[in-house]
């Protein structure tokens, strides 16, 4: 059995400082308690441009005593979040931390293997060590760009790109499958038809993609982050943000544990 401690959208800045870091310091000490073997954080960790700048020390120094005392307990791993939080290069620095467990930080959509020694493997396993998890990650997959670079309507794009992930979702449940140890997905982006808090605002510009399409993953677990409103439908967890972040969100805030074989 492994036991998962699942958390997104912390979004640790200098407006409300002292609540986002007792909060994600409440996550930590119930992971520690609950003897967790794994901590995702499924993006949105930091929250870089609400002001424009980049993120203040004082808040880096917080986020990173945090990560630090969970990865001194279990395996850490990190994904990147909206572009417009965590900008390219913002979290590495706690893949590079000193700690009992190793923190990974993935930027792009890969699939990760983690041994029973608690390290993470990108690409294939490593030899003579047991594969204890398999995760296969998707960062945000944002229209913009594309639809800067070609001329296509935002229909067309949206199109290629639901094509584009369905391939993607297959990819990973032709490995998966192949794995007697517990597959995790952890994604930062928009289930179509998930509920949003009332107070949050995604701009037209986030790729949706159907449950449906999500599970040919074939995961035994779905971490996401990205909705700051908490749900869930069989084995696919979003858990919202465990503060709120607007006085919009009024919604139960919060983490999940997970126990998967």
């Amino acid at each position: 059995m492994l036991k998962v401690i699942h958390c997104a959208d912390v979004h640790y800045k200098m407006s409300d400082l002292e609540e986002i870091d007792r909060c994600f310091k409440f996550v930590v000490n119930k992971g520690i308690e609950e003897k967790v073997d794994l901590a995702i954080v499924a993006g949105d960790f930091l929250d870089e441009y609400g002001a424009g700048i980049l993120v203040e020390d004082e808040v880096l120094g917080r986020a990173v005593d945090a990560i630090q005392i969970l990865a001194n307990h279990c395996p850490v791993f990190m994904l990147y979040g909206t572009p417009s939080h965590e900008r390219p290069k913002s979290l590495s620095i706690f893949a590079k931390l000193r700690a009992k467990n190793m923190i990974y930080v993935s930027d792009k959509i890969e699939q990760v293997y983690m041994d029973e020694n608690g390290w993470f493997w990108p690409g294939e396993p490593s030899p003579n060590k047991n594969t204890i998890a398999v995760m296969s990650t998707l960062p945000p997959v944002n229209k913009a760009h594309l639809m800067a670079y070609r001329d296509e309507t935002s229909k067309e794009v949206n199109h290629e790109i639901k094509d584009l992930l369905l391939d993607v979702f297959r990819g990973f449940g032709y490995v998966n499958v192949q794995y007697e140890c517990p597959s995790i997905f952890v994604g930062h982006g928009t289930i179509t038809g998930a509920k949003v808090s009332e107070s949050q605002a995604l701009v037209g510009k986030d790729i949706e993609f159907p449950l449906g399409d999500l599970k040919q993953t074939r995961a035994d677990l779905y971490c996401l982050g990205h909705i700051h409103h908490s749900q869930s439908w069989d084995n696919v967890f979003y858990s919202g943000s465990i503060c709120p972040l607007d006085f919009g969100e009024e919604e139960e805030k919060g983490f999940f544990i997970h126990e998967i074989m």
